[in-house]
């Protein structure tokens, strides 16, 4: 049995090390199941193994199909584009404070 679960990467260049404009793609990463218990997967993981819950609701590591372990990915990355737009508004609102406020933060 195997479980799946969908990644992102980037790719900075080709075989001769020659860097290009990077270039973001979507894989497939395939988890052959080592062990099974009646509530959990157990899939070969590093440093150690991982256990995947048999119950498909919620967030988990790997799904049983493939359609599971897209949409978590669509998940994932809607949750990541939340915390980055909010990390860039908060580096924002510091960055003008700086430029506004230098003087009075040196004299801290």
């Amino acid at each position: 049995m195997e479980l799946y679960r969908y990644n992102e990467v980037t790719d900075y260049g080709d075989e001769d090390n020659i860097l290009e404009d990077p270039i973001a793609k979507v894989i497939l990463l395939r988890f052959d199941v080592i062990r099974e218990t009646n509530c959990c997967y157990v899939i070969k993981g590093y440093p150690k193994d991982r256990y995947i819950s048999k119950c498909q609701h919620g967030k988990r590591y790997a799904y049983t199909t493939k359609e599971m372990a897209l949409k978590s990915f669509g998940i994932r990355n809607i949750r990541r584009i939340n915390i980055l737009k909010d990390q860039l508004e908060r580096t924002n609102k510091a960055r003008e404070i700086y430029k506004n406020k230098k003087d009075e933060l040196l004299a801290l």
